[in-house]
Formats: structure tokens, C-alpha cells, sequence
């Protein structure tokens, strides 16, 4: 889909991603701890401890993405600079940034809470909500931002926007949803 924009905003498309990926992976990591103390505390029969991991993962993970979000947005210029020279490119890559950092920390609360949610061996609530999240809400607004209101590659970035929001929130719902005490093992 935006590969049809053109080689200038494909390529801001591509540098603004590649910039951008640098603010997940702690939320990446922090995913990869929820899954593995939720599962354990969960194995161990400890529910309490379980939920209490996958909520201390989600806030520290969160608080770190609002600092990352913070300074992607106020270093959005620089950031693509670092990948190219060309103006045009620099000044779409980084109002591609600040449209995502908005997003950021309610994704890294998705990717935790997904983690957290693997831990406990519940693996299809996150599946469909990504599918839906993805494929639903990130694709269909993609088409209408692009094609209809004519938003070029902003319009995509604004459906990943919605998409990853969507996201954050649902896994957190079903987060705070889960019946905890069906883990507690009789002592």
C-alpha cells in the first residue's frame, strides 16, 4: 500500500520504521520477563504473584516508553537524519515519528500483557486480537486514509496508530479480565 506513494515516502516509510524500532525493544524485553514470571509463578500455583509480575512489567515497561515516546517526539528530525540527508524524506519520516510516539506506550502495554497472557497458557485471546487489530482495523483504515481521504503514508501511520492502540487496550482488558484464582493450586 505504500509502496504506491512513491519513493519518497516509501523510503520515509522505511527510515521512520527503522528509527522507531528502537523504542520497542525494551518493551520486547519486557514482554519476554512477564512470559516467563507469569508462567512461572502460574506453575508454582502462586496466581497473586503471577498477576502482580504481569502488572509491575506493564508499568515499569510503560513508564520507560512514555521517556522513549517523549524523546522520539522531540528528537524526530534528528532521528531520521541519522539514516538520510534528503529533506523531504527527514521532514515525512519525522511527523511519521510523531504520530507513533503517541502510540508507543500503549503498544508496549500490548506486547506485555500478551506475554503475561502467554504465561498463563492463554495464547488465543492475543492471537485474535492481533489478527483483528492487524489485518481488521490497521489494513481497512490504511485504504481508506490512503485512498479516500488522501493522507499518503501519514494515513498509514495514523491506522497504525488506531491498530496499535486498539491493541494495548484490549490486552489489557483481557489482562484485568482473567479469573486469577482458577491458578491457585490447593496448598
Amino acid at each position: 500500500i505504500v509502496a504506491e506513494l512513491g519513493t519518497v515516502q516509501l523510503a520515509a516509510h522505511h527510515l521512520a520504521n527503522t528509527a522507531e524500532s528502537i523504542s520497542y525493544m525494551p518493551a520486547i524485553g519486557f514482554q519476554v520477563a512477564a512470559t516467563t514470571l507469569v508462567g512461572q509463578s502460574i506453575g508454582r500455583g502462586d496466581s497473586k504473584k503471577a498477576k502482580k509480575y504481569g502488572e509491575t512489567a506493564f508499568t515499569i515497561c510503560t513508564l520507560c516508553l512514555i521517556c522513549l515516546s517523549i524523546f522520539t517526539f522531540t528528537f524526530a528530525k534528528p532521528l531520521i537524519s541519522i539514516f538520510t540527508s534528503e529533506a523531504e524524506v527527514i521532514e515525512i519520516g519525522s511527523v511519521l515519528l510523531r504520530i507513533v510516539a503517541f502510540a508507543d506506550p500503549l503498544y508496549g502495554a500490548s506486547l506485555v500483557f500478551t506475554g503475561a497472557l502467554m504465561g498463563t497458557g492463554n495464547t488465543k485471546w492475543p492471537f485474535l486480537i492481533c489478527l483483528i487489530g492487524m489485518w481488521g482495523i490497521r489494513l481497512t483504515f490504511a485504504l481508506f486514509f490512503i485512498h479516500v481521504l488522501k493522507l499518503g503514508v501519514q494515513g498509514a501511520w495514523i491506522a497504525m496508530f488506531i491498530d496499535l492502540s486498539f491493541r494495548g487496550i484490549m490486552m489489557g482488558i483481557r489482562f484485568y479480565r482473567l479469573k486469577w484464582d482458577r491458578f491457585e493450586k490447593a496448598m
